[in-house]
This record gives C-alpha cells, structure tokens and sequence, in this order.
C-alpha cells in the first residue's frame, strides 16, 4: 500500500546534470570580451637629459603638445609662459623670456632641427605638417593621441621608420603670433630604401587663426631654413572653420603681396615657399557651406579654388552633403519617406554642427505643412532642436567628475531615490539635456494625436562631440527605444558593450571605416574613429608618387551591432535629391596602386553561402545522422524506396529541391545587391535569423500537426481494440452542431452518488427560452459592428495622402472583420437552430445516459464528419483560428503598432510572407490541440455521468487485470481517460514550442524589435489558450478519478455495514482505491511533475529562468 502511494519518478534521475549541460551549451552560443589586464610593472619615472634634437620623451602614440608641455613644465615653466603669444600688453603682443631649468633637458635652438648629416648634403627632405586640434579639453587631447596614432602609422606602412622611437624634439619659432613651441620628429626610410627622410611637424590649429596659410607658410620655411630640395606637404586643416578661414584668406586680393611683398604674381619670389600640397582628412563641411562661389551641384569646387591660387589642395574624405545624400537614401531604403517627421539635434556653437545641420535641411526632401492648421506640432517635417559642446561639464584637469559634482545641490539633501539626478545649477550641462528630450516626446506625442503620418520617425545627432552624442542617446533611448537614430563619424566607442543600450542599431554614415583595404592597411590593427583611418590613408597619399587617380569619396553606412558596426552595402552616389542611385556617374575607379581599391568590399554576411559548402554540409549531416540513428537510416530508405517507385512522389520531391535551389540562388544574389539586409545571428542588426525562427516555426507547427494527426489516429485504433469500441462516427452530429463542440452538453446523472448539488443540476438541466439566445447574439453582433466602426474611423487615413500599401492593409483588416461578423451571424443561426430542438434536448436530459459505445460514436462525429467537404475539428479550427486573429488585430490597433526594422521593399515582402505563414500556422495549430482538449473533456465529461454500458470484450480486458467486480466500471473508466490523455498531453508542447519561437522571433538581442503592449497580450493570451487543453484535460482526470474512488468508497461503506464482505473483498476495493490515486500517466499526473520540469529543476528553476530571461529582455528594449 505504502508503496504505491509514491508518486512516479520523472525517469531522468537528478536534474543537476542536465541544467549544468544545458548552462554550458548556452555559454558557447553567449560570449562575452573579458578585459585585457595591465601586465607591465609601475617604476618611478627617471628624469634624464638628452643631448639630441628630439629629447623629450614621448611614446609614439602620446599626445604631442601634452608631451611638450609637460617637459616644460618640469623645466619651471607654466602654461602660460609655454604659450607666451597669447599675453597682449597695451594692445601688442609681449614677449616672456624663458629660462630653462638646469635639472630639465634643454630644448632645441629655433632653428637647430635639422640633423647635421642633412644640413649641407643636396638629399631631398620632405616636410610634413600635421594640424591638430590645441584645445584643452579632455576630447581634444584624445583627438590628439588617436590623430598622431595614424599619421605615424601611415609612415610606417610605407617603409619609414622613426629616427628616435621614445623622444621627440620641439623648436620655438621667431614670431610671437606663432605656436610657441612646435613638436616635431624625423622619420627615416628603412636600410637600402632611396626615399627621402620626412621631419614631421605637429602643429596646433588654435595657433592659426585669421592667416592659416600664411603662418603654415612661415612654420614650413622656419623648419629648413636653407636646403634646397624640401617638398612640403600639409595634413591638413583639420576643421571645417579653419579650411573656411584659409579660402577667405586666398579670396583676399592681398593674399599675393602679404606672402610675397616683392612679387606682383604669386610664387616668383624665391623666398616664397608656395609649392605646398594640402591634404584635407577631416574638414567635411559642404563647398557650399564654406564658399559662396561654390553651388550646390559644383563637384570639386574647393579643389579649383585653391588650384587658380597655385595651391594644390586634396580632400581626402567625403564633404557632409555626400554623408548627408547616403543618409537620404537610407532612410528611404527603410520606408521614411518625405512625409514623414524628423528631428536634429546638433550643436550651435560650432561652425561644423551649424553647417552639418543646414546641409541636412537642404537635403532631405521635405515637404510642409503635413499637420493641421493652427496644430501646435508646426508645419515642417524636420525639427531642428540644438545644444552646446560638453553637456557633461567637465574642464581639464577635473578628472571624472564635473566641476560642480561637489556644489550645493550635490545629492546631499536629495532623496535617496533621486540622489543620482543631477541639479540645474553648476557646469553640467545634463539637466538642460532632460529637459531637451522631454520636449521632444511631447512633440512625438502631438504629432501621433495631430499627424497623418504618425510621430518621429527618425532621430539625427549630427554632433562633433562623440561623448555629447553617447550623452543624448542616454537620454532620448528612454522615450524613443525603438525609432531609427543616425549620425555621422564612426566611432569605436558605439560597440563597446557598456555602449549598447544607447548605441544599438545607430546608423552612421562616414567616409571610411574603421580600416581600409588590406594593401592599404598593412599590418595595422583597425583605428579607433573614421578620421584616425582618413589620417591614415592621407598620410600614405602624401609620400606616394604622383599621379594619383583621385576622385571623390563614396560614403559608407554602418549599422551599430552587438560586436561590430555592420557595413551596409549602399549606392555608389546619388542624384541632388539623395534617392536615386547613379553608379556610371559616381563609381570610384580602383586607385592605380592598388588592385581592390581603398574600402574594404562590403560584406552582407560574415558566412560563406556557396552552394558546394552548403551541399556539402547538408550530405554531411545526412549521413552522420544515418549512421548514429537506426530510426532515421529506416526513414531515409523508406523516402528513398518511395521517391524511386512512385513518378508523382518522384515529381514533387524534384520539384522540392529545385525551389530550393532557387531559392538559394536568389537570396545569394540578393546579398550582394546594394539594398540587401545584412545577414548576421547574434549582431541585433538582421532581420534574416527572426525569418528563419518564423520559417522553423511554420515547419514546426506543419510537422507537429501531422505527428499529432498519426497520434491520435493510433490512439483511436488502441482504445477501438482495447475497449471494444466502434470505429464510426455518429451521423447525427452534423449541420450546427457539428460546428460548435458546446453542443455536446455534459449530462448530470441524478443517481450517482457523490454528485454535484441540486443547484448546479437545476441550472444544467434548464434550457434557456428563444428570446434570451437571441437578445444576446444581437448583442454580440451589435458590439463587434461598433468595433468595426471605430476600427475604420481610427484606423483607415481619411486624407488621400495615404499611402496605396497602406490602404490595402485596412482594406483587408476590414474584410476579415467582415468575416468575423459573418461567422457570428452563422453562430446565431446554428444557437438558434439548436434551440428550435429544445424539446428533443430536454428528452435527452430526461432519459439515462447513453452507452459508452454512444458516446465513442458521438465523439468521433465532432471529429469525421463533414461540413462543406471539411471535417468538423477543422471547420472548427478555421473558425476559432478567423475569430482570434481579427480579435488580435483590434487589440493591438489601440496601442503601438509592431516595427518591421527591415532594409529594403524585398525583405519586407518576405517578412510579409513568413509572417503570415507562421501566424497561420501557430494559430491553427493552438486552436486544434485545444479543440482536440474540448472535445476529449467532453467526452470523459459524459463518461463520467454514465453507470453503466461496456461491452463484453473490455469487461475481459478488466479481469485480465485482476480488477474486482465491482470496480470494472469505474476501473474502465480511468483506463480509458489515462488512454486519451496519454495520447493528448503530449500535444501541448507543439503550440507552446511554436509560441515560443514567435515570441523569440522578436527579441531585441535579434534586432531592433519593438513589444507593444497589444502584442504581449496577444502572445499572453496564446500561452494561456494553449494551456487551457491541460487544464482541461486534467479537469477531466480528476473528475474521473474524484467520483471513481467515491463510488468505491461507497461500495466499501455498503459493503462494511452489510456485514456480509469478507475482508479479502474489502481489501480489492481499497487496493484499486490506492492504485487510483496514485496513479501518474496521461493526464493523472500533474503539469509541476512532468519529467521535462523536473529534469531543469522544477518549478523553482523555472521561476528562476523567467525571471532572468525578463530582465534581459527589458534590458535589450531599453
């Protein structure tokens, strides 16, 4: 007895083993970077002189004016005596006399740079000039580091290498308006190399205001002062407003006599260092932004301006209207169109975000005035909304803190709660931040209540500050998690993984990547930012022999992804307007030392996708799974023997592979197309591993299906030989009966012992009257037209701005409403039909109840039988399928609607197919496996109420078992249900999997998918539907076995009061009592006790799981 009071074990023994395996397959699938660790020692620094030209000591990657200045410093210098030009007495500049201290290594006369091998022989110098940024701000030093990193790196690309690899020297030029100190270091070319050695000089472009190129002239004559041939070449500028200073300088008509005072035409003097070729690497702004005389459409405007001066200028990067047409096209490409609302934020204080955000304006093919007069939204579709440089308030030398971190309002006084919010007062700039990302979702919310065309569509950061635009996405992610942020200049910093929650799925357009081709970029590992790779390509330009086949740069697009930024393949160009692409006029032929080109090919995915891998792969998998598994060897030599004897199966299984071929072929050549989605797993930047989840999800669902069909088809055939049951279906159930499985009412047998209440067999038994039914379809029909209505009038644009794709879609979402109006009037027509036979019900309910091979035939005829050539359990499938999917569609009209983060109209329309194909098929198959539940608790429901009806062969099948006479029937009666349950349970487990798979299908970590609240009730509402068929099953067990083991406690009752049982009689009863209850199969056993919980750990594990699987997902929709 005791023994068989404990429940089955789940057969998989500890669930430890299992739940270690399954966390250690998922680390593979997740990685994470670790942190690199520091491995070099701390010492303390060795001050030391050196007697050389270059005698500061430097790295090759430390910031160059820092390095300088800090060696003065150490001399007894301060920063203002190290840039003693900028102290003004009575209006003139004055002079402070510096004096070095003895202990510090002594800085090089003015002019002493030169090396003394060089000074007197006839080989050529070239000298180079690099312009960086003097600020003193925390990203103007790192500007600085990162700039220097890829000049140095272009002349060791090139075979240079550097005379003194840990010093570097400085000179002080004559003039007081100059850069007081200008670093500088010589380069070599390598043993048995005939180049010329190359003096680089870093100069600070603060120090060059009002004349840019006259100082640079002068600097550049300073360096060598007497050498004949020198060639000089010019990184540079590297701003926008200091090339725009320099083209207002050569405008001026006396730009000749002010370089040259004794020459009439420019470059006779011979003291006139004129030949100087400038390499333009970072200054992007538009030729029409810097220049009057430039149009819109001038190609090569600046280059022809500087050119009629004598002065060859290069831009080596791509200008801001070319940035400005590739994000044009882009936002197209993703279904932004004119229409639509965007928002700018950029910077007002700098000449560069002025500029970027006028060339934006001009681009984009705006169209006015798309809201209501008088709306409070405006009457433009780009809204500009802009900011000062440094939002987070920190100045040099304030470490990571801001200034004011400490002030009044520091948190001291605030809650705990809000002791991280930062006060508006101080130098921090964030909380006008705050308020700045507020106003702009008051604006998305006018525009969603105002608009037409909805709200913000798209939201650009056009900005020079990386660390102010990693500041604003911070702050605007909260409101708008899902809108399509773009910007320019590409930075390593936006994959950084403690960037994703603001950078992920960022679009940005730059002119190069993070590195070039591979015989470009050599040895060097990928640089930090475009303009580190810019430097690095101009700098390899500037010491390579002429001619070079130059033509302008075509922007590239990135994609943020988890560990990468995606390149996306893009147009060559584009027309004035951004949208239509013209390669024959804007294709960038190969340079001529190269056979590939400068930009690294775009890939659309990191895989190889050639057929012969694939095919490969796929024979492989075949015969591996062949040799490990009898089952699948049988299965495959069964297809085969099929496919060989039969032509149609022969037919199909060809046609089969040749689609998929097809298919192969198409989506390759679609990857390599312009417009292609990029293919990649785990980046959170494709489309494509949400269209294979809803792909597995549509198999699944179609595989599940027919598996589960063979299932019951064998259960059907066990419990026919088992019980004795017939195999034919009741042909009374048909017409609209057959369509509604509520019209097998269970019956409530009055005899039974331990039965229900009187109250609940009054109710049960009572038929309601004709005019109730039809009051309430009336209601129902009522309400679902309002639905429609309001559906329509919400819903359907009333301007004829609509878009033609759009009307479709309404036009379809309105006749599936139609439809389900339609079902629910032949709804009412079938209650009322059942209604009109309420004299034959209420003679039923009067009669005893019907034999159990009744209700097998009954059963089987909600399954068999036909209506309009459909089985029953398919016609109520479509019917239930039709009525939740427009229910579905309503529910999430009143929220968000879902996003479709896709690239291109191809990929949209397959997304289109694959989802409809996976709604279908989940839908179908929950409301079948449900269906399925319905009708089996219907049928344990009736079987429960029945006293008596089995034949004669499952009366043998109960003494087979030893089964006590008294207890065949109610003994039966369990056998059969765990029979059907044993047969049904397992079905649940297919709507659930293909759920799942949906709901995976839209995971953030995927790509930049959105989870409006209507589509989480939607999914909520399938997990809970597909449920339902266990509960309702084991509603059915326990039932089953609640009044079984009543009836024999009763008989054990009767039997002891009797006194006429023996105790061996006695014994059998409550032996098939105790076997009742503790019998685990088929429905009998509880869901908490299924094996496949228990191997993870049980419920607690599941807890566990659930809860972290939703905080990563509120992480990742952040």
């Amino acid at each position: 007895m005791a023994e068989d009071r404990k429940p089955e074990s789940g057969g998989y023994g500890s669930p430890l083993p299992i739940a270690l395996i399954m966390t250690m397959l998922a680390s593979l699938l997740i990685g994470h970077s670790l942190p690199y660790q520091d491995e070099r020692p701390s010492a303390d620094p060795l001050k030391s002189s050196h007697p050389s030209l270059q005698n500061i000591d430097a790295r090759l990657w430390q910031d160059p004016f820092s390095t300088v200045e800090n060696a003065a410093n150490a001399a007894g210098k301060s920063l203002a005596d190290a840039k003693s030009f900028a102290l003004f007495v009575d209006g003139r500049p004055a002079n402070v006399e510096i004096r070095p201290s003895p202990t510090a290594p002594p800085l090089p006369e003015k002019k002493a740079i030169v090396p003394d091998g060089l000074k007197h022989s006839n080989q050529a110098i070239t000298v180079m000039a690099v312009t960086l940024p003097g600020g003193p701000y925390p990203e103007e030093a790192e500007q600085r580091m990162r700039r220097r990193y890829a000049v140095l790196s272009g002349l060791a690309n090139q075979d240079w290498i550097p005379s003194d690899e840990q010093h570097i020297g400085a000179f002080e030029p004559d003039q007081d308006d100059l850069q007081r100190k200008v670093p500088f270091e010589w380069w070599l070319p390598r043993d048995g190399n005939e180049k010329s050695p190359i003096l680089v000089l870093w100069l600070d472009e603060a120090s060059l205001t009002e004349t840019p190129f006259a100082k640079i002239n002068h600097l550049l004559k300073l360096a060598v002062p007497e050498h004949d041939q020198v060639s000089y070449r010019v990184i540079g500028p590297n701003s926008s407003a200091t090339l725009r200073t320099m083209l207002a300088e050569i405008e001026n008509p006396s730009f000749v006599h002010t370089l040259c005072p004794t020459s009439p035409k420019l470059g006779d003097a011979a003291d006139c260092r004129l030949d100087i070729g400038f390499y333009a690497a970072a200054a992007t702004a538009a030729d029409f932004e810097l220049s009057g005389l430039c149009k819109n459409k001038d190609a090569h405007c600046l280059e022809k301006l500087f050119s009629d001066k004598g002065i060859r200028l290069l831009r080596t990067t791509s200008s801001d209207d070319e940035l400005m047409k590739a994000l044009v096209s882009e936002l197209s490409l993703r279904r932004i169109s004119a229409n639509a609302h965007i928002v700018i934020l950029s910077e007002w204080d700098t000449f560069y975000g002025r500029a970027m955000r006028d060339t934006f304006v001009k681009t984009w093919p705006s169209k006015p005035k798309t809201t209501p007069p008088g709306s409070q939204c405006g009457q433009k579709t780009v809204h500009s909304y802009s900011y000062m440089r440094g939002l987070d308030g920190k100045l040099p030398k304030s470490g990571d803190k801001s200034a004011d971190a400490k002030g009044p309002g520091s948190g001291k006084d605030k809650p705990a709660e809000n002791a991280n919010i930062e006060t508006p007062e101080g130098q921090s700039q964030k909380d006008y931040l705050r308020r700045l990302a507020g106003n702009i979702a008051e604006l998305d919310a006018c525009l969603i209540q105002s608009s037409p065309d909805g709200g913000i569509a798209a939201i650009g950061i056009l900005g020079s500050d990386v660390y102010d635009k990693l500041m604003i996405l911070q702050a605007l992610r909260q409101y708008f998690p899902h809108t399509l942020f773009f910007t320019t200049d590409l930075d390593a910093i936006y994959n950084h993984p403690s960037k994703w929650l603001q950078t992920h799925n960022l679009l940005v357009a730059a002119p190069y990547g993070l590195y070039l081709d591979d015989q470009w970029q050599g040895s060097i590992p990928p640089f930090r930012d475009n303009y580190q790779t810019a430097l690095f390509l101009s700098t390899q330009l500037a010491v390579t022999p002429p001619p070079l086949n130059i033509k302008p740069i075509i922007p590239t697009l990135f994609e943020i992804g988890r560990s990468r930024p995606i390149p996306l393949a893009v147009p060559r160009c584009d027309d004035s307007r951004g949208l239509s692409p013209n390669p024959e006029h804007c294709m960038w032929p190969n340079w001529e030392q190269t056979d590939q080109g400068i930009q690294p090919a775009v890939k659309s995915s990191r895989f190889s996708f050639e057929f012969k891998n694939l095919l490969f792969l796929s024979l492989s998998l075949i015969c591996m799974a062949c040799l490990v598994s009898w089952q699948i060897r049988k299965w495959a030599l069964s297809a085969v023997c099929r496919v060989l004897d039969s032509g149609l199966t022969a037919c199909i299984a060809t046609a089969v592979a040749l689609s998929a071929l097809g298919i192969f072929v198409v989506f390759n050549e679609y990857l390599a197309s312009p417009m292609a989605e990029p293919f990649y797993w785990l980046e959170g930047a494709s489309i494509w591993p949400t269209e294979g989840l809803r792909l597995v999800s549509y198999l699944v669902a179609v595989a599940f299906f027919c598996w589960g069909q063979r299932r019951l088809a064998q259960m059907r055939v066990t419990v026919s030989e088992t019980f004795g049951l017939p195999n034919h279906a009741d042909a009374s159930i048909k017409e609209c009966k057959l369509m509604f499985v509520g019209s097998w009412e269970v019956t409530e047998n009055p005899t039974q012992p331990g039965g229900r209440d009187t109250l609940r067999r009054l109710l049960t038994q009572r038929v309601p009257p004709f005019s109730d039914w039809l009051v309430k379809d009336l209601l129902l029909i009522a309400t679902l037209a309002w639905l429609i209505y309001y559906y329509s009038q919400t819903c359907v644009p009333q301007t004829p701005m609509a878009l033609p794709l759009q009307t479709k879609l309404y036009l379809g979402l309105s006749i599936l409403s139609f439809v389900g109006l339609t079902l629910l009037v032949m709804n009412s027509a079938c209650a009322i039909g059942i209604r009109l036979g309420a004299d034959a019900i209420q003679r039923k309910l009067a009669t005893p109840a019907a034999a159990t091979a009744r209700l097998w035939q009954h059963y089987l005829g909600y399954l068999d039988n036909t209506k309009l050539g459909i089985p029953g359990n398919l016609l109520r499938v479509l019917i239930h399928s039709l009525a939740f999917i427009v229910v579905a569609g309503i529910t999430m009209r009143f929220g968000q609607l879902p996003n479709i983060p896709a690239r291109g109209t191809s990929v949209v329309a397959v997304n289109a197919a694959l989802l409809l194909l996976s709604v279908l098929s989940t839908v179908m198959l929950t409301m079948w496996v449900v269906e399925h539940a319905r009708l089996c608790e219907r049928l344990i429901g009736n079987l429960t109420q029945q006293s008596d009806g089995w034949n004669r062969r499952a009366i043998e099948h109960a003494q087979a078992n030893a089964v006590a006479e008294s207890c065949v029937s109610e003994w039966l009666k369990i056998q059969l249900v765990k029979e059907l349950t044993k047969a049904m349970q397992p079905l649940i487990w297919g709507p659930v999997a293909v759920i799942g798979l949906m709901v995976l299908a839209r995971n953030p970590a995927i790509d930049d998918w959105n989870l409006p609240w209507g589509l989480r009730a939607v999914f909520i509402l399938m997990f809970i539907y597909a449920f339902s068929a266990e509960w309702l099953l084991q509603r059915g067990a326990r039932t089953t076995r609640r009044r079984a083991i009543e009836q024999w406690s009763f008989k054990v009752r009767e039997l002891r009061h009797s006194g006429n049982a023996t105790s061996a009689e006695i014994d059998r009863i409550e032996s098939e009592i105790e076997s009742a209850r503790a019998l685990r199969e088929g429905a009998f056993r509880p869901w908490y006790e299924w094996p496949l919980l228990q191997a993870f750990g049980g419920t607690g594990a599941l807890l566990v799981l659930f809860q972290q699987l939703s905080e990563y997902w509120t992480l990742s929709q952040y």
